[in-house]
């Protein structure tokens, strides 16, 4: 069985990271998906060093620092997102 786990975004640890985290424990395999990653390695230790397929937000200007200015784009865009298997 294919499972894919779909989160927001991941800057910050905060509650639902959590959350996120044991899912992941429990679907190890599972792909992740969110609209930008941007997690320290110390955040993507807790988990289990996995790595979210993201839109193209990830890499806009400023992103990094602005991407919660771009709120507006996040609905439209997960609404046209399609899980594709990863490559790895």
């Amino acid at each position: 069985m294919r499972v894919a786990v779909v989160h927001d975004w991941l800057d910050t640890w905060r509650g639902g990271e959590h959350v996120l985290a044991e899912i992941l424990r429990i679907y190890p395999h599972a792909d992740l998906y969110a609209l930008v990653d941007f997690f320290s390695d110390a955040d993507r230790a807790r988990l289990g060093g996995k790595r979210a397929r993201t839109s193209f937000l990830q890499h806009a200007p400023l992103a990094r620092t602005h991407f919660a200015c771009c709120c507006r784009f996040f609905h439209a865009r997960s609404n046209r997102s399609t899980c594709r298997p990863t490559t790895s």
